[in-house]
């Protein structure tokens, strides 16, 4: 895997929010740096200081401060990590974990979350305050260097929900303003545009692969069904460079009509070749030969 090379870095500028009644700005509190890293990094050592924005801006509302961290604007989504130092009228116990849900509004356009809050990690708290990441699916991201994001983080959920407020008064609000120049510079697209038949007798189309500065994304279209007798059934791709070395795959998934995609870590495709190899994750079964991306 290759390291992520700190380009000149990204142009961000924290404009002043409009924060609705109940809320107050407060000062910056001191910026913890790496948290995205360790986030979307999983536990490789990678470097985003080039691709994300340091906010460190905090809001108030009756359940606590909520600080913004960090956020980066990746080629289909948005990762955001967050802070809260809860008041005292929020009493979590020791063995809750608090999630935390946003509302994002990009260059006015609030049509481009895909669900209502994203997946992301919770936390049980350290030291009294509870950090948490998002990443938000986007449908698209306009098409501009120059991005501003409105994030309204509006409701809270629980490992343990009786008892607990989910959605505050007044929604914590920022507004960001950020660069993707930086991001964009380092983003490629194979365009492969193949059909492939799988032993299970399903039938794929991989459509493209975008590789980032932060992830690598396989996007395919399901286009026939397994076998009825089939026991197997493609869980998404591997990806292998010629040398064998298997990139870390992140996550995946599919809709009913059969769009999907599979994501890795960062990988140069041109600096390598690599293949995909559709497999089933129960069986650990490979389920054609090897697609060589060209470049």
């Amino acid at each position: 895997m290759r390291g992520i090379a700190a380009a000149a870095a990204a142009l961000v500028l924290i404009i002043g929010a409009t924060l609705p009644a109940g809320q107050q700005a407060l000062a910056k509190l001191p910026f913890v740096a790496n948290l995205l890293e360790g986030f979307a990094g999983y536990g490789q050592d990678v470097d985003y200081s080039a691709y994300k924005t340091q906010v460190g801006e905090t809001t108030e509302n009756e359940f606590g401060k909520l600080t913004l961290n960090e956020i980066i604007v990746d080629t289909d989504r948005l990762l955001i990590t967050s802070t809260l130092e809860p008041s005292g009228k929020l009493k979590i116990a020791e063995d809750n974990v608090l999630w935390m849900n946003a509302k994002i509004t990009i260059n006015g356009r609030s049509d481009l979350q895909e669900n209502s809050g994203g997946s992301g990690s919770g936390s049980d708290g350290e030291n009294g305050v509870y950090t948490t990441y998002q990443s938000i699916p986007l449908s698209e991201i306009p098409d501009s260097d120059q991005l501003h994001i409105k994030i309204e983080y509006n409701q809270m959920s629980w490992w343990h929900s009786e008892n607990m407020p989910r959605v505050p008064s007044e929604p914590w609000t920022f507004e960001v303003e950020t660069s993707r120049a930086a991001l964009l510079a380092q983003t490629h697209t194979i365009e492969v545009n193949r059909t492939v038949d799988l032993i299970n007798g399903e039938r794929i189309m991989i459509e493209k692969v975008v590789s980032g500065p932060i992830s690598t994304l396989v996007y395919y279209d399901r286009t026939l069904q397994p076998d009825e007798d089939s026991k197997l059934w493609m869980y998404g791709f591997h990806l292998v460079s010629d040398s064998g070395e298997d990139v870390q795959e992140i996550e995946g998934a599919w809709t009913a009509e059969g769009m999907g995609y599979s994501r890795f870590m960062d990988v140069d495709l041109s600096e390598k070749n690599y293949s995909l190899i559709p497999y089933d994750g129960t069986k650990g079964m490979e389920l054609g030969e090897a697609i060589p991306l060209n470049k």
